[in-house]
C-alpha cells in the first residue's frame, strides 16, 4: 500500500515537475479534481489524493488546503502570485514555438 504524505513541498521536491506542461497538467489535475497526463488523481472522503509514477508516496489535499497546494505549486514554477497559470502557461508555449 502507498504511504500518503501531507507535506507539500517536500512532495513537488521529489516530482519536481519542470517544464509549463507538467506544472499546468499538475495544477489542472488538481483543481479540477481530474487525471491528468502524468498525475493521477483519486477523491474520497472530500480528500484528494495525487499519484505520480516519478514519486513513491500519494500526496493527500484535504479541501481546505487545496488553495494553499496550488499556490505552493505556483511558488515552486516561479509564477508570480498575482499571475494567472492559464495565461502564464499560453505565454511559455508561445515563447517555445518561438525557439
Amino acid at each position: 500500500m502507498a504511504v500518503t504524505t501531507t507535506d507539500f513541498r517536500n512532495w513537488l521536491a521529489v516530482a519536481d515537475p519542470e517544464t509549463p506542461e507538467e506544472v499546468y497538467d499538475l495544477f489542472t489535475a488538481v483543481k479540477d479534481e481530474k487525471r491528468g497526463h502524468l498525475y493521477d488523481i483519486k477523491c474520497a472522503e472530500g480528500k484528494t489524493f495525487v499519484s505520480a509514477d516519478s514519486v513513491e508516496e500519494t500526496l493527500m489535499i484535504v479541501p481546505q488546503a487545496k488553495d494553499l497546494f496550488l499556490n505552493i505549486l505556483r511558488e515552486h514554477a516561479g509564477i508570480d502570485e498575482d499571475e494567472d497559470i492559464e495565461t502564464w502557461y499560453a505565454f511559455k508555449r508561445a515563447i517555445a514555438k518561438d525557439e
